[in-house]
């Protein structure tokens, strides 16, 4: 099935603020560098409830940190202030609420977990709330989205490593790739 994705530049930049939906979803992502938050602070999709991914290079391996918030700006502007190692903001939104945000916290720290590409940088592992069976199929498929887009801005943090490039990745010391760097090139 093919999926159309809509991406905004804001300000027309390539390498700031980027705002992504996709056709028939809840949902809206927000791709933040770190230099850029202030840009969205007045946006009231952003103050939604959701699940936000803080991405940044480690010693051996790309870190990460997630995490939610029922109010993204004020929960990022704390991180902003944090000495941690992050320097792109990945946040979900839309159709979401508090019950919805802690349980894709917890599936997405087990999954990154399961991958093993990423350095996780959590300290608390969130406690998993109890939901309906409808709510937990509501849940599935948001987070199946989630791994959608982070595979399409290439983020590789749901993906397994194949069992051969494990073994080759632990003989190495060079960790799992980076996201790459989006560049825009125009021909005449």
């Amino acid at each position: 099935m093919s999926q159309i994705i809509k991406t905004l530049l804001i300000h027309d930049d390539p390498n700031g603020v980027k705002i992504i939906e996709i056709e028939g979803w809840v949902g809206k992502v927000f791709l933040l560098p770190r230099g850029n938050i202030r840009e969205v602070q007045d946006r009231k999709d952003i103050q939604q409830p959701g699940i936000y991914f803080l991405f940044g290079e480690g010693k051996d391996n790309p870190l990460v940190y997630i995490g939610q918030s029922e109010h993204f700006f004020d929960r990022l502007s704390s991180h902003e202030s944090d000495e941690n190692n992050w320097n792109i903001a990945v946040i979900f939104t839309g159709g979401l609420d508090s019950t919805y945000i802690k349980r894709l916290e917890g599936m997405a720290i087990d999954a990154a977990k399961s991958a093993n590409r990423y350095e996780l940088i959590n300290q608390a592992i969130p406690q998993e709330n109890i939901v309906s069976e409808i709510q937990q199929y509501a849940i599935q498929s948001y987070f199946e989205k989630i791994q959608f887009i982070m595979k399409f801005l290439g983020f590789t943090l749901f993906e397994e490593v194949p069992k051969e490039t494990q073994a080759e990745s632990r003989s190495s010391s060079v960790g799992p790739p980076c996201p790459p760097h989006f560049a825009i090139t125009y021909r005449s």
